[in-house]
């Protein structure tokens, strides 16, 4: 399994810095796209992201339409196409976010104070998307954004390793 992180013009660079972490801990990509509200070399991000930026995958976009330019590439059969919002309405806890024909997943985040840009959902409409929010109380507006990546990657992680586990006690 490949799995993407897009954040979609993110303005705090330490919360990039721990997506950046947690991209290297689970062997995923980052996307980044422009604009950012940081220089991608200050040195809170750095810091955020420790000593691993040489071991992350990062891929940065100059704007939403290169970005999808390039991943329209892809066989869009073999990718699953996640955005999460605490604006929508569909709880990821009730969804199997794992599909065996599946080859690379992609996870996107608007960005800290605005949440996607009108532009993300024009672009976004294309790739038969499905729009996630993770449950929270009612008092809670949403959750900072490196906690949502990580609760998010780490639970498709956990499902694929799951399902491979249950793959191989058929056999």
């Amino acid at each position: 399994m490949k799995q993407h992180i897009v954040l979609i013009h993110p303005e705090i660079p330490q919360n990039t810095g721990n997506i950046a972490r947690l991209c290297v801990a689970l062997n995923a990509t980052l996307h980044l796209v422009y604009p950012l509200g940081f220089n991608i070399d200050s040195k809170y991000t750095k810091r955020a992201g420790l000593d691993y930026w040489d071991k992350l995958k990062l891929y940065t976009h100059k704007n939403l339409e290169s970005y999808f330019e390039s991943i329209h590439t892809k066989e869009m059969a073999l990718t699953r196409h996640y955005a999460l919002s605490s604006k929508a309405r569909e709880s990821y806890f009730l969804q199997n976010l794992i599909d065996s024909k599946v080859e690379e997943y992609f996870l996107y985040f608007g960005n800290e104070t605005k949440g996607f840009s009108p532009d993300f959902y024009k672009y976004y409409e294309s790739l038969n998307g499905q729009y996630l929010t993770i449950p929270m109380a009612q008092d809670c507006r949403c959750l900072n954004l490196s906690n949502s990546v990580a609760i998010i990657a780490y639970d498709l992680w956990h499902q694929y390793e799951k399902g491979n586990a249950q793959q191989l006690q058929k056999f």
